[in-house]
């Protein structure tokens, strides 16, 4: 998950979005992410 949030970041950052417009959606993204893993596998929570 995180590798891929980190690519996703990175390709931003390259197609010439501000670094902190990016951060700004990352970390809701990186929340939702790890709720949905969360929520898909409870007893590993």
């Amino acid at each position: 998950v995180r590798r891929v949030l980190a690519q996703e970041n990175w390709r931003r950052i390259g197609a010439g979005e501000s670094v902190d417009a990016v951060r700004a959606v990352a970390l809701g993204d990186a929340e939702r992410a790890f709720d949905l893993l969360e929520a898909a596998l409870p007893r590993y929570s």
